[in-house]
């Protein structure tokens, strides 16, 4: 029997830290979420980074994959509708 894992925070809800974008308003630092996902094995993070041309058809983006490790890549996650990617920023955070 499979355990239920606990959602420890709500992506772009009231949990003061993330809100909700537009795609097209991307910065370097934000975050593009797949969570909406049934599967909590299929749900995914990048980070953005740049767009890789002047029309934002892809970008780069920082990500961590099993089997892979931790690669800086171009990705179009979220630009396309239907794939359940979101675009996020993270907000209230300090150094």
């Amino acid at each position: 029997m499979r355990q239920q894992r606990q959602r420890p925070w709500i992506v772009g809800g009231p949990d003061g830290w993330t809100k909700a974008i537009k795609t097209s308003e991307l910065r370097q630092g934000d975050l593009v979420i797949k969570a909406d996902s049934s599967d909590p094995d299929h749900r995914h993070v990048v980070i953005f980074d740049s767009w890789d041309n002047g029309k934002h058809t892809s970008y780069h983006a920082y990500e961590q994959a099993g089997g892979v490790g931790t690669r800086h890549t171009s990705h179009t996650y979220g630009l396309k509708g239907g794939d359940n990617y979101h675009a996020y920023r993270p907000v209230n955070l300090t150094d």
